[in-house]
């Protein structure tokens, strides 16, 4: 990995989930690249991405089925609340291509919809259960001390990852979980929101 890795928050809509997410780990050496379709390409994006500067961000063009980036250019990709009526068909040839050996993928969702990413491609990380020695593949978002969740991953000694619940999670945990309102598009549904990680081989 350079000294200096590259994260993309696809389907990223504004800068507001990297702009937390680097300030819970602001030991974690990144450039942070916010994909959307509307988002114009930065200039030079090429030398953007031959160099990346620590704590910078950047909005890139990218949609879910072409990130519009270089093949092993991305060390972390963040998928949070895509949306309800767009969902991310085609992301997982885009992280096969774009991601890194040892690549994390991140999946958070309002109601625990996630990708299904190719076995032989990807392994997923499991978490502690309540029961000796029982594992589980995702973390609940809680409805009290919601704005983040600690992620403990034992990958080559890594360090803690604290994933910020992004806007439309914390909507969710906020209004959606105690409130019929039939604007919210996930109203009368009480799943939690989860958080599923992927690593790539």
């Amino acid at each position: 990995m350079k000294s200096v890795g590259v994260m993309l928050d696809i389907g990223a809509g504004n800068t507001k989930f990297v702009r937390s997410y680097r300030r819970y780990n602001s030991k974690q050496s990144l450039m942070y690249l916010c994909g959307e379709p509307g988002f114009s390409d930065p200039w030079r994006k090429g030398k953007l991405l031959a160099n990346p500067k620590k704590g910078k961000i950047v909005k890139v063009r990218a949609s879910y089925d072409d990130f519009g980036l270089p093949d092993d250019s991305l060390d972390i990709v963040s998928l949070n609340a895509p949306h309800p009526f767009c969902p991310p068909c085609g992301i997982g040839k885009e992280l096969v291509r774009c991601l890194r050996s040892g690549g994390l993928f991140f999946s958070a969702h309002p109601v625990g919809w996630h990708p299904k990413l190719p076995p032989e491609e990807f392994y997923e990380v499991l978490f502690p259960a309540k029961g000796e020695g029982e594992t589980k593949p995702e973390v609940y978002f809680r409805r009290y001390g919601w704005d983040r969740i600690d992620i403990h991953l034992d990958i080559g000694g890594g360090p803690v990852i604290v994933y910020p619940a992004s806007p439309t999670l914390r909507n969710r945990l906020t209004q959606g979980m105690r409130t019929n309102d039939i604007s919210y598009v996930y109203s009368g549904m009480y799943e939690r929101p989860t958080c599923r990680v992927w690593v790539k081989t």
